[in-house]
């Protein structure tokens, strides 16, 4: 069974990464995106049925925890439907995945 593109997935991806960004981005590069100190996310919703969302530098399971809890408020607030993939990776490299949900 292929799951259905959900109105609004693109945009669920757009808010929430834009507020894990102001959670865990406490100091940015002036002519970048990224974070610095190592952290970033990148997110991905070209098929409009779930919402993938990559972290980056966070490494504390207390700010991980805190990080899952609010995508899921969040997304429950916005559209239960839409399923959102969090994927939280040690570093910008990929090098290690911490956690998967």
């Amino acid at each position: 069974m292929c799951d259905k593109p959900h109105n609004g997935t693109r945009q669920l991806a757009i808010d929430l990464t834009k507020q894990i960004y102001n959670k865990i981005c406490t100091s940015r590069y002036s002519n970048s995106s990224s974070c610095g100190g190592g952290k970033d996310i990148r997110w991905e919703a070209n098929l409009g049925t779930v919402a993938y969302i990559n972290i980056y530098g966070v490494t504390n399971e207390a700010e991980i925890d805190e990080l899952v809890n609010f995508a899921v408020k969040f997304s429950d607030d916005r559209d239960k439907r839409i399923p959102v993939d969090l994927t939280f990776y040690s570093d910008l490299d990929k090098t290690h995945k911490l956690k998967h949900l």
